[in-house]
């Protein structure tokens, strides 16, 4: 299991070593930067969070969780609850430019 903070600290840092690898052009750096910190912002909601805690009910209630612990698909409190639209909502209401909400909410593919 895996809180949704120490995930994206994770990501973070694997992105931080990439980007030190393959310098990018006209600061798609910052966006990609941008992106990790918002990617799973979506997994706060509630609909996820049952969805975890579902899958694992040995999770704490008082974190928020962006993995389970468990194997196999997670089936959420909401139909077809998407994690990655959901951030990437949550980023355009703060303000997040487009291209950089459209990275989070194509995360996954």
């Amino acid at each position: 299991a895996l809180t949704i903070t120490a995930h994206t600290r994770n990501v973070r840092r694997v992105l931080d070593d990439l980007l030190a690898a393959v310098p990018l052009p006209d600061g798609w750096d910052e966006r990609l930067r941008v992106a990790a910190v918002w990617h799973d912002a979506g997994k706060a909601h509630w609909a996820f969070q049952k969805g975890v805690r579902d899958a694992n009910k040995d999770l704490a209630a008082d974190e928020l969780w962006a993995k389970s612990g468990c194997k196999g698909r997670l089936v959420h409190g909401r139909p077809h609850f998407r994690h990655e639209l959901a951030s990437a909502l949550a980023a355009l209401q703060h303000g997040v430019e487009f291209p950089t909400a459209y990275l989070i909410g194509s995360h996954h593919g």
